[in-house]
C-alpha cells in the first residue's frame, strides 16, 4: 500500500533577481476528519476532489485517510491521504483536483508528494 501526503502548494513570482512566494492553495489530510470521499473539499484554493475507483467482489480500490505508522511507514504526519488498488490488475483508482483559479503568466506551481 502506498500513501501520499500532499504538502503546501505554492506559486512563485519571479521578478528579476528577487523571488517571492505566495500561497495560493493548501490542504492536508487532517482537514477531513478521517473520511476522504469524492466531492470532498477540505482545503482552500482548490475545487473539490474527484475520486474514481473500480472495485468488484474480486478486487478493491479507493482512497482513505490513515496513519502511516500503522503500516510501519515513518516520516509522515499522523494523518495522510492514501490510495489502494489490490486483488487484480483490473483494480484502479484515479484522484483529480484542480486549482480554483488559473495561475497567472509567470507563476509556477510547486508541490511535494512523499511516497
Amino acid at each position: 500500500m502506498k500513501s501520499a501526503h500532499f504538502a503546501i502548494l505554492c506559486a512563485a513570482f519571479v521578478c528579476g533577481s528577487q523571488i517571492s512566494f505566495a500561497q495560493i492553495a493548501s490542504d492536508n489530510a487532517g482537514n477531513y476528519g478521517g473520511g476522504w470521499t469524492n466531492g470532498a473539499n477540505g482545503g482552500t484554493g482548490f475545487s473539490a476532489w474527484s475520486i474514481s475507483a473500480n472495485s468488484s467482489s474480486n478486487f478493491y480500490a479507493g482512497g482513505f485517510i490513515g496513519n502511516p505508522t500503522n503500516a510501519e511507514i515513518t516520516s509522515f504526519g499522523t494523518q495522510t491521504f492514501g490510495l489502494y488498488a489490490n486483488g487484480s490488475a483490473a483494480a484502479t483508482v484515479s484522484v483529480d483536483r484542480s486549482l480554483s483559479n488559473a495561475l497567472a503568466v509567470g507563476q509556477t506551481l510547486e508541490f511535494m508528494v512523499l511516497s
